[in-house]
């Protein structure tokens, strides 16, 4: 008899790429770092590290990207808008805490720097865990892979490439374990 997982129920998670990054990091590095030098730290999931206050200035070729993205994946009478953006650098040792992203629909990041090793990786929370935790720890470990059931999933940084992903979903960012800061670009999304 042939048994088929239907996976039902997905939890959207956008990976992407931005055309013509390599040609400006340097020069968005330079703008972080020159942010940083003259602006406090705020204190919202970070330890250790420095983030921006929000509605800091973005690289008009990161949101022409997004704007592409967007219009792939949202029903064409459908709009976004981007509310909140800010800069992380997360020096060695530092990392994020859990959290979620409140008030609003979808919340992302971008790599914009991404030392080689151990530079932290983005852990998302299962959302099902908590009402599925018998069933998920039940299953065989061939079952749980192809329906990518697990009780969290962790993606890796990828310079010049980012994720976005529904607001609600509980994430944090493992320790960066290299000698070389990681750099991010973070910003919450509104669907109206």
């Amino acid at each position: 008899m042939t048994v088929n997982c239907i996976s039902a129920f997905p939890c959207p998670i956008l990976q992407f790429g931005v055309d013509g990054f390599p040609d400006q990091r340097d020069q968005i590095i330079r703008n972080i770092y020159s942010i940083k030098e003259t602006t406090e730290s705020v204190s919202y999931s970070n330890e250790g590290g420095w983030q921006s206050p929000k509605q800091s200035p973005t690289p008009n070729i990161l949101f022409k990207s997004v704007n592409s993205i967007m219009t792939q994946f949202l029903n064409e009478e459908l709009q976004y808008s981007i509310g909140n953006v800010w800069f992380n650098v997360n020096s060695e040792g530092s990392f994020n805490h859990k959290h979620t992203h409140p008030c609003c629909d979808l919340a992302a990041v971008f790599y914009v720097k991404v030392p080689e090793g151990d530079c932290g990786r983005l852990e998302i929370e299962n959302p099902n865990y908590f009402n599925q935790v018998k069933l998920l720890d039940a299953m065989k470990p061939n079952i749980k892979e192809s329906m990518i059931a697990f009780t969290s999933m962790w993606l890796n940084p990828v310079e010049g490439c980012g994720f976005i992903f529904p607001s609600h979903l509980t994430h944090r960012v493992s320790k960066n374990n290299t000698k070389e800061d990681r750099i991010s670009i973070s910003w919450n999304m509104h669907v109206n």
